[in-house]
């Protein structure tokens, strides 16, 4: 991954948002949603696309460009770099360009992390459970050992993990009926944090977090 270290920065609310997957109405619906927050920054962990062969492939990068601040690449715009000649049928080459730039990684206040996939080979960078999460957590300390929190997304699923790297035994754990709570970050542990999708398929939910630096906490939310 290419490491991008971005300088201090004093902007303090951040909506974190992840798998569009070429779905423009429900990045439409986030886009209105996301300004009743009034977050400072917004960060993409990517797969803005879903195949790059639909029109509504392009107008998800358009938008995305548009409202974000921060955009890491995923899967799916790593495998439309690959067809370019097809997917320039429906993908302004200005969208093109922009996607072959975006970094596979952001650091920010070389405290944050963010990835569309995380650390691990284990499941394609997908992290489900607690088991997974202990694999990440490990490869966090051993490649990122400053790091507070990492935020990926890729498995489709809203997710907040912690562990305590002074607690003795490091067990790991899952916090559960999240949604619309503000949940409220301890300093001393480290966290894997999960947005969840915001354009899913086949009844997933859709959703997207809120980071407030300042107040170090995290709100998931789902979509109206």
């Amino acid at each position: 991954m290419k490491n991008n270290i971005l300088k201090q920065d004093e902007k303090a609310v951040y909506a974190v948002f992840s798998d569009i997957q070429g779905n423009y109405p429900l990045l439409h619906s986030f886009e209105k949603d996301v300004l009743t927050e009034k977050a400072d920054k917004l960060i993409c962990l990517g797969d803005i696309v879903q195949k790059g062969i639909k029109f509504d492939d392009n107008r998800c990068i358009e938008l995305t460009r548009k409202i974000s601040d921060i955009c890491v690449s995923g899967n799916h715009e790593r495998k439309i770099l690959k067809k370019k000649e097809e997917c320039i049928k429906k993908i302004y080459s200005e969208n093109l360009d922009f996607i072959e730039k975006m970094p596979s990684e952001y650091v920010l206040d070389k405290k944050y992390l963010f990835t569309h996939r995380g650390l691990s080979s284990h499941l394609d960078g997908r992290i489900f459970s607690v088991k997974d999460a202990t694999k990440e957590f490990e490869l966090m300390d051993k490649l990122y050992p400053n790091i507070k929190i990492h935020f990926v997304g890729h498995s489709h699923k809203a997710s907040l993990f912690e562990y305590n790297p002074m607690s003795k035994d490091n067990q790991v754990l899952e916090h559960l009926d999240f949604y619309n709570k503000i949940i409220r970050l301890d300093p001393k542990k480290k966290y894997i944090a999960n947005p969840g999708g915001v354009g899913l398929y086949f009844g997933l939910s859709n959703s997207y977090l809120v980071f407030d630096k300042d107040k170090y906490s995290i709100n998931f939310k789902l979509i109206k």
